[in-house]
């Protein structure tokens, strides 16, 4: 009798230390951003019109948090980060080309859940999805912050995705295919190229690619993929170090550049 007490209790322990290892090696290294205060200019190939993305260490409902806007001639984003893992707290989506049906999104995430909120005025359509205990659900078009974390040494990792304009959660996939030297306006960066696609035989189907710095932060430098089924290449035009917040006019008059949606499944 002890020793099959003994083999189910080494079969516990087996069980939970493959749970611990796979909750470690996730593919994403949960450390914390550190402060910063930025203005991120791009430009995409074809474009005219103007855009940026804005980045700030803000408290976000008692947790400290990194603040992400990103303003351009189609959308807007306001995106709240967890500085100390990662991990999206909440997230707002303004449409400004008439081309979703929901004129706004609203996200707000928790460990336990995900509600949303679709459309505008009368027309609200919500949404709520469950997770799983510490699951990352990482929101599209925004996958270029979770790129920060990404442990560069494994060749694959698999990661889920949340679609909003749907809405539906895709697994997806990030491939790292080795470090280029990239020239760019902002200057000459060494970086990894990442692969973003869809798992096993559907991976046919979507591919776009991301060349982020190598030294931290991680900064998207060069990005090449399908947008409204056109391909369009961003690239970096300028990293400008703030000491304060800017306003909308401030910018539109200082920079004549484009920043992209980082990733449109359509």
């Amino acid at each position: 009798m002890k020793r099959y007490s003994r083999v189910f209790f080494l079969l516990i322990v087996l069980i939970v230390g493959c749970q611990l290892t796979l909750a470690k090696d996730s593919g994403f290294l949960r450390k914390p951003f550190f402060a910063q205060r930025v203005l991120l200019t791009y430009h995409t190939a074809g474009d005219e019109d103007y855009g940026y993305e804005y980045r700030e260490q803000v408290r976000y409902k008692e947790i400290s948090a990194l603040y992400i806007k990103q303003t351009g001639p189609s959308y807007s984003y306001d995106l709240y980060v967890n500085a100390e893992n990662m991990e999206p707290l909440y997230l707002s989506l303004t449409d400004h080309s008439g081309e979703m049906d929901a004129k706004r999104v609203e996200v707000e995430f928790s460990q336990e859940e995900i509600k949303m909120r679709l459309g505008a005025e009368e027309r609200i359509k919500k949404k709520v999805f469950r997770k799983k205990e510490g699951e990352l659900i990482y929101p599209a078009e925004q996958f270029a912050v979770l790129l920060r974390n990404l442990d560069f040494s494994r060749a694959q990792t698999t990661f889920k995705g949340l679609i909003y304009e749907y809405p539906y959660i895709s697994t997806l996939l990030f491939a790292v295919e080795g470090k280029e030297r990239v020239s760019v306006k902002a200057g000459d960066f060494d970086t990894y190229k990442i692969m973003l696609t869809l798992p096993g035989l559907k991976s046919i189907f979507f591919k776009a690619y991301f060349w982020v710095s190598t030294e931290e932060p991680h900064y998207l430098i060069k990005y090449e993929g399908k947008r409204h089924k056109r391909t369009v290449v961003t690239e970096l035009v300028k990293i400008g170090e703030l000491d304060r917040q800017p306003n909308i006019a401030e910018i539109e008059s200082s920079f004549s550049c484009v920043l992209a949606g980082y990733l449109t499944l359509t």
